[in-house]
């Protein structure tokens, strides 16, 4: 199958490798982390990036849809909370809490949306 790069898909491309390469060393916990999928769960989600990772700074990729969660998001560090989205909505069908930030930690969500 012959493969068509745009520029459109070239510029993505290499978002997504500087991406990559600027939180590949930020595996500790309170580090860096990159939302590279919607997914409720699991590597590469946002609750993994707060819950597992306990990422104090987060960016969501710009290819990355809305998020649907089924259950609240935990935040539960006392260092402040960063995220960074591209317009996402987090959204749930359930009634529950979206965020929680149970140590009092400061934050900042920068054009993501609850």
């Amino acid at each position: 199958m012959k493969q068509v790069f745009t520029r459109k898909r070239a510029t993505s491309l290499a978002l997504a490798m500087g991406l990559s390469l600027a939180f590949a060393g930020n595996a500790h916990a309170g580090g860096s982390a990159l939302v590279t999928n919607a997914n409720d769960a699991g590597p590469g989600s946002l609750r993994h990036a707060l819950e597992v990772r306990q990422a104090s700074r987060v960016v969501i990729a710009p290819w990355v849809g809305d998020i649907e969660i089924t259950s609240t998001l935990e935040y539960s560090k006392t260092k402040s909370l960063s995220i960074r989205g591209k317009g996402q909505t987090v959204k749930t069908s359930v009634n529950t809490t979206l965020l929680a930030i149970t140590k009092g930690a400061n934050q900042n969500i920068d054009n993501l949306h609850f």
